[in-house]
């Protein structure tokens, strides 16, 4: 879950940051959407960024206290002007067709936009969760658990 995180959405989108959740692209089997405790949606992935059109990061290391003192977690910094361009570029068309855009609606309510090659959807809701799953990771957000994140 991602109850550490949820909480930051609105003052992020206020700040001016424009933010990107991924989507899932393929259903999952029926049988495997039932499962109870961990996610079924979880997957081995790597952070890859650009930094000032001049550097890519690549690696799994995250960014907190618990990836720099407990993990074997790590990363590389490439100084490279190509690379950084080109993932940059990478990064924009694969956010506009597998992420959502986190926005803030009318009233400063979060909405995720979904834009598809046909149409752009609205959600006013977290997409592909349920009514108990958010209810779950707000009452998690209210733990003091920044710090183990």
């Amino acid at each position: 879950m991602h109850a550490g995180y949820a909480r930051w959405r609105q003052p992020l989108v206020r700040a001016g940051i424009a933010l990107f959740e991924s989507r899932r692209t393929v259903p999952l089997p029926r049988k495997r959407r039932r499962r109870r405790g961990g996610s079924s949606t979880t997957s081995l992935h790597a952070k890859t960024f650009a930094i000032d059109g001049e550097r890519v990061f690549v690696g799994s290391f995250n960014f907190d206290p618990r990836s720099a003192n407990l993990n074997t977690e790590m990363g590389l910094v490439i100084e490279s002007r190509v690379l950084a361009g080109t993932c940059a570029a990478l990064f924009t068309h694969a956010a506009a067709m597998h992420a959502y855009t986190v926005q803030l609606g009318p009233h400063g309510q979060l909405q995720w936009q979904q834009r598809d090659s046909e149409a752009n959807t609205i959600h006013h809701t977290e997409p592909g969760t349920t009514w108990w799953r958010r209810s779950m990771v707000k009452l998690l957000s209210w733990f003091p658990i920044e710090g183990l994140l």
